[in-house]
């Protein structure tokens, strides 16, 4: 295993989607944000993403969000152990007892392999959680624990929700460079229409069109 690779942390999953299963909700999770009709098709499993990922994929991902298993998915076993991934990885239990939503970890079918979704869109680090996937079932719990107390998995967190809260009130940067243009667009056309008040005026008094300045708006 290269430096490289063994310094990769573990983390959360792209899970697959189904048209047959719906998955149980529970506290923690959020609904994705609704699909547009520009929406393109785009793979949901994490292993399939491009690196590094383009801004356009990395705000589409967390406008749909990440997909859930179906609560009946079964879960390919390793050769190697016969161990496999368990949905209990995708809920955490808290010190009252109640059961939280890991809305940040996703499966991989490609891989067979957990990935965490915010970090694999917003993690400038090497980890196994965003580059191949988690595998090691074994000591699964104990690296999903680590990976979401984590500072860098923390402050992905708050990136992912972030962008999320601003895309559904329409303030992402498109958004704000949309609304800047859109006021050019309009002080242009007052000035296009003023302008050519300006030139009706004169033709109709039949004065020159040019004066004592080329400066706009000046006497």
């Amino acid at each position: 295993m290269s430096p490289q690779t063994s310094n990769i942390e573990d983390e959360d999953i792209f899970a697959s989607t189904s048209t047959h299963h719906k998955p149980a909700e529970m506290p923690g999770a959020e609904p994705p944000l609704s699909p547009t009709a520009e929406d393109e098709p785009l793979s949901t499993d994490p292993a399939n993403s491009p690196s590094p990922l383009p801004d356009r994929i990395r705000t589409e991902l967390v406008r749909r969000g990440p997909s859930r298993l179906p609560t009946d998915f079964v879960f390919q076993r390793n050769e190697s152990d016969g161990r496999s991934c368990h949905h209990q990885y995708f809920k955490k239990t808290l010190v009252s007892g109640t059961k939280m939503a890991r809305s940040w970890l996703i499966y991989s079918m490609k891989n067979n392999s957990l990935f965490c979704f915010c970090c694999k869109l917003f993690s400038k680090r090497n980890m196994h959680l965003t580059i191949t996937g988690m595998a090691n079932w074994k000591h699964a719990s104990t690296h999903l624990t680590s990976h979401e107390n984590s500072p860098e998995h923390l402050n992905c967190m708050k990136a992912w929700k972030e962008l999320a809260v601003r895309l559904r009130s329409g303030q992402t940067i498109d958004k704000q460079e949309e609304a800047l243009l859109e006021a050019e667009r309009v002080r242009w056309r007052a000035v296009l229409t003023r302008l050519t008040a300006i030139v009706q005026s004169l033709a109709v008094r039949n004065l020159a069109l040019r004066g004592h300045t080329e400066t706009l708006f000046t006497t």
